[in-house]
């Protein structure tokens, strides 16, 4: 189960998993101008902070403890995803500070929520009802993209940027934890090998996890600019191996791709080398030497890229449809992606990304670029 949990890494803020396609162009039912915006608060600033930092604690404690949520998130299903998001909108309303956030903020969080819930409700029979479920997803997409442009503009706050750090961070600080060989011992104990003992000891890893998140948001990074820039090089070849090797080679054990490491910070590359002596995935301690080195968890260079990859989706998604040979649709990317059969909206899917995929491969990833 610990396992299964773990793989919860790979998970980024919720919404670009569940994109196909770009948002129709509509008008949002509140939107403010910029000039009409008023600067936030400094309690207004750190309201957002915990409301955020609640929502990422809510949703991912909901995943960690419940092993059926988690295993259909990392098999993508739409369902899953769906029931995900909505516990994270519920998060948002369920943080004691929701209510000293700016009223505009508080009443788009309602909606969104209200999206959240509907979708959720209509993703098992989405097929029957594709004009509906577009048009909930469109709404809920506004509401984001008003979020990030209310924050920005009244408070410079990446709304986008602090749900995924919070979400990263929370999954880093509960896996730490839980990799800490005290721990570790506890669970090879016989004392431990119920369930119930089990769920007491994940209960502690997010509690940890949720006081950490408070206390150790910010990380200041602690190399020069030039290792910096030699981490995220190597993350992002590392991830777009990771992404093309589960594509060409489905079902296949991941492993630790071979990119030379020539560049790292030596501490680093020792750490990397023992990964791969273990033959294991990334472990905590290599997540906690790039925190500490970029400023950001290994888990936050992952998502960040992986709601790239989704963001950009639709600009290859042509190119796919011509060479899987698919028929003309409906102009909306959503309602034509459910006419599909489910073969191949996963092929068409899987084909848009190893486009873009190789494209970063050959031309750099445009964040990095």
């Amino acid at each position: 189960m610990l396992t299964t949990l773990a793989a919860l890494y790979a998970l980024a803020w919720p919404i670009p998993a569940i994109t196909t396609g770009q948002p129709q162009p509509a008008a949002l039912p509140t939107i403010v101008g910029t000039a009409a915006i008023e600067p936030m608060t400094e309690s207004q600033k750190q309201a957002i902070k915990t409301v955020m930092q609640d929502a990422a604690a809510a949703s991912q404690q909901a995943a960690f403890l419940d092993t059926e949520l988690c295993n259909d998130i990392l098999a993508e299903q739409i369902p899953a995803l769906l029931r995900f998001l909505n516990i994270y909108c519920q998060g948002y309303l369920n943080s004691p500070a929701f209510s000293q956030l700016p009223a505009p903020l508080r009443t788009s969080i309602e909606r969104m929520t209200a999206h959240a819930a509907r979708l959720r409700d209509i993703a098992p029979t989405r097929e029957q009802h594709p004009k509906q479920y577009a048009e909930l997803y469109h709404a809920l997409m506004q509401e984001k993209d008003f979020q990030q442009q209310y924050c920005q503009t009244a408070a410079s706050i990446d709304w986008n940027r602090e749900n995924t750090r919070n979400t990263s961070l929370f999954r880093f600080y509960y896996v730490e934890y839980l990799s800490r060989p005290e721990i570790r011992r506890l669970l090879a104990s016989k004392a431990y090998r119920t369930k119930e003992k089990q769920k007491k000891l994940l209960n502690r890893a997010l509690r940890n996890a949720r006081f950490r998140l408070r206390n150790e948001h910010d990380t200041p990074a602690q190399s020069t600019p030039e290792e910096q820039a030699a981490i995220i090089r190597y993350i992002g070849q590392a991830y777009i191996a990771k992404e093309l090797a589960r594509l060409e080679a489905p079902g296949k054990p991941e492993e630790q791709p071979d990119i030379d490491t020539s560049g790292l910070p030596q501490d680093l590359r020792n750490q990397l080398e023992n990964d791969q002596t273990e033959q294991q995935g990334y472990s905590s301690k290599t997540s906690r030497l790039i925190l500490e080195k970029t400023g950001m968890c290994m888990e936050e260079h992952m998502a960040l890229l992986k709601t790239q990859l989704f963001d950009l989706q639709p600009t290859r998604e042509a190119e796919a449809r011509r060479l899987l040979n698919l028929p003309d649709g409906d102009p909306d990317a959503i309602i034509y992606r459910l006419s599909l059969s489910e073969e191949q909206r996963k092929k068409l899917r899987n084909e848009t990304s190893r486009l873009l995929l190789q494209d970063w491969r050959q031309n750099g990833i445009p964040s990095h670029r």
